[in-house]
């Protein structure tokens, strides 16, 4: 019953706000009782050396760029509701036909069914253009417009020492052209975590784990494109005081694909992660991935199975004064294609600030520099873009 309960008050908050109710002014944000709302307005210049991310045919531009957003949060005894919302518009000088609006929407409830048991779930959608630098659109005149859909779910019960968190999450992607008929699918992804306290600091954990991939149609070679994934992953996370948390995993996957054409591929999965409060100034972050994903990459006319994925990413944020903040991150991508003969390995590296003029306005910049190599001809790409703008909390 307090979960019905609260599913209603959030229904209610979100449809009226009583007129008795006073706004209180929280440093760019607004609340009227347990509810904070954060309307959120952004808007500057990116200059851009190669927009399509091309190797042989860069073409720079300067494009103007505006993003709107509201945040609504509830804080309620036993349960906590989140609402996001945003869109993005680009407008190019003279690459009109680069163009884009992008549009995303979510939200996300907690409850806390009892001191052992907590359950949520969220949806979210998501319109937006498919990505230059992705392998995937290389070659391409136009890039395809498409809706995301969302849904996940999960609980985490801890009776003991021993806890359990089942999930799932399932994602529906549709285009708005049909020649892209052949990319729309059905995922769906279910694992199982299964932890075990060795001290208040330190904790293991099995997780096994799959994903099913259901596509409309098959690829342009007329082949099943549907696949079952099984995983599995131990690993551990453990605290230092509160200046580390960190947590990796090690396992191995296996894609099967329905398709007898398609050859099965085995791999090593990792997943790991590390924030390091340096000082009360300084944060550094690190993060490890390695799993397998979809590919729609061609070579000579034949489509890649999938590809291997390994990424690697470091943050670093800094407090320079209370008014200045800086920010660098790094991060390398190396992508093994299965099924044709290709791997791309691609570099990003940025620096960014942001001056505080106020409580509600910040002036923000950034650089960042891109570069993929590929074995495979006229594939790679070396970018450069410069972002300024303003960013304001009301």
């Amino acid at each position: 019953m307090r979960g019905l309960a609260a599913f209603l008050l959030v229904c209610s908050t979100t449809l009226t706000v009583p007129a008795d109710v006073q706004a209180q002014e929280l440093g760019g944000a607004l609340r009227f009782g347990p509810t904070t709302v954060l309307p959120t307005l952004g808007f500057g210049l990116l200059a851009n050396d190669n927009v399509r991310a091309s190797e042989n045919d860069a073409e720079g531009d300067i494009a103007a760029i505006i993003q709107p957003g509201l945040q609504v949060r509830m804080d309620g005894r036993d349960f906590d509701w989140s609402l996001f919302g945003s869109a993005r518009f680009d407008r190019y000088a003279t690459e009109t036909d680069e163009n884009e609006e992008t549009y995303s929407a979510s939200t996300s409830l907690n409850y806390t069914a009892t001191n052992d048991l907590d359950l949520d779930g969220g949806l979210s959608f998501t319109r937006a253009s498919e990505d230059r630098t992705d392998a995937d659109t290389d070659g391409g005149e136009r890039r395809f417009v498409f809706n995301d859909y969302g849904f996940s779910a999960g609980a985490r019960w801890r009776p003991n020492r021993i806890s359990f968190g089942p999930r799932v999450n399932v994602t529906r992607r549709n285009f708005d052209s049909e020649d892209r008929a052949d990319r729309e699918f059905t995922r769906y992804d279910g694992n199982l975590r299964i932890g075990f306290r060795i001290s208040p600091a330190v904790s293991a954990f099995v997780q096994p784990g799959g994903t099913w991939r259901d596509f409309d149609d098959p690829d342009s070679a007329g082949l099943d494109q549907d696949s079952v994934t099984y995983r599995g992953l131990v690993g551990s996370s453990f605290e230092l005081g509160s200046l580390i948390e960190a947590e990796f995993g090690i396992g191995v996957f296996s894609e099967d694909f329905v398709d007898n054409e398609r050859e099965d591929f085995t791999g090593l999965q990792l997943t790991g992660s590390l924030t390091w409060n340096v000082t009360p100034l300084t944060d550094i972050s690190l993060t490890l991935d390695r799993r397998e994903e979809t590919s729609f990459v061609e070579d000579d006319g034949v489509q890649s199975d999938a590809r291997i994925r390994t990424e690697a990413r470091l943050d670093v944020e800094h407090s320079l004064t209370r008014r200045v903040s800086l920010e660098a991150d790094a991060r390398l991508r190396l992508d093994d294609y299965q099924g044709i003969n290709r791997s791309d390995t691609r570099f990003t590296i940025g620096i960014g600030s942001s001056y505080s003029i106020n409580r509600w306005v910040a002036v923000t910049g950034r650089y960042q520099f891109d570069n993929r190599f590929s074995d495979a001809e006229d594939a790679g790409f070396t970018r450069n873009s410069v972002f300024v703008g303003l960013r304001s909390g009301l």
